[in-house]
């Protein structure tokens, strides 16, 4: 499951929608909403994405976790040109171990990696940590 799946799954549950009205709503195959819900299908197009946001008149926080989830569901990923060679080692390094680590120990290594990003060095020196 992707974290776009993840956050379908959600969105239809509180909202009390099943996959199939969801289709019907958006007029496209059950078997279409079934597959991106379980993600054995890729993230949508962005079309898509907006039909989806006003069938489930999403809130403007869910569309941002919406759009955050797109992002993250990626199944591939692109090394720039002029990448260092550590940044394949790490890349690998991640790849290679991430699919048999236990869930916790995938959560302490995002937020380790959430702290590297610079927006979230900004926020922390504004927050005084």
């Amino acid at each position: 499951m992707t974290p776009f799946s993840a956050l379908l799954n959600d969105l239809c549950h509180s909202r009390r929608i099943l996959q199939k009205q969801l289709a019907h709503r958006l007029n496209v195959d059950p078997s279409y909403i079934s597959a991106l819900a379980n993600g054995r299908k890729g993230t949508p197009s962005d079309a898509f994405l907006q039909k989806l946001g006003a069938s489930l008149e999403l809130t403007e926080v869910e569309k941002q976790a919406l759009e955050r989830s797109i992002k993250v569901s990626r199944r591939k990923y692109h090394v720039p040109v002029n990448a260092d060679p550590q940044f394949y080692e790490l890349a690998w390094n991640i790849f290679d171990v991430a699919e048999k680590l236990p869930k916790a120990k995938l959560k302490a290594i995002n937020e380790i990696v959430e702290q590297l990003k610079p927006e979230s060095r900004v926020s922390q020196q504004k927050g005084g940590n």
